[in-house]
């Protein structure tokens, strides 16, 4: 049996953690959907992956966060991520991998997108807290992300 070097096995884990953030970014509608309604949201319409569903997404969020412990909010942000980079995939002709660039990120799995990267699960880490973030007031910042993608890549 052959012996893996570390970096081997590095780089084994993660191709695995990249198949499998995709996997979970390909039912993250349902996932984030299900887990909003579990704390108190209700939905219409199921969520279809376009560029509208991502005000809902956030005014929902932003209305229930308040009364989440910091281990929902964590799950909701992650699943959030998650379906903010499938609409990124679906609508910008972008696709997720191992970023192995320069800049700090809060994963090594982003978006490329033009041959660039987005940190969505950097993005979306506390993004009720963070008043900075543009369209924060009205609902906007997930939308205004997927609108500016290409200027905000690194």
């Amino acid at each position: 049996m052959k012996k893996l070097r570390l970096s081997e096995t590095s780089n084994l884990n993660l191709s695995k953690w990249l198949q499998e953030t995709e996997i979970e970014s390909l039912k993250s509608n349902k996932d984030l959907k299900f887990a909003l309604e579990i704390f108190g949201s209700e939905f219409s319409k199921d969520l279809d992956f376009s560029p509208n569903s991502l005000q809902e997404i956030e005014t929902k969020y932003r209305f229930i966060h308040q009364n989440l412990d910091k281990n929902d909010r964590d799950l909701l942000e992650r699943l959030i991520a998650l379906y903010l980079g499938q609409v990124l995939v679906r609508n910008k002709q972008a696709y997720w991998e191992i970023y192995e660039g320069k800049y700090h990120t809060l994963s090594p799995i982003t978006i490329n997108i033009n041959k660039k990267n987005l940190d969505v699960f950097g993005f979306c880490q506390n993004l009720t807290t963070n008043k900075n973030l543009k369209g924060a007031k009205s609902n906007n910042s997930l939308l205004f992300f997927y609108e500016k993608a290409e200027s905000l890549s690194f």
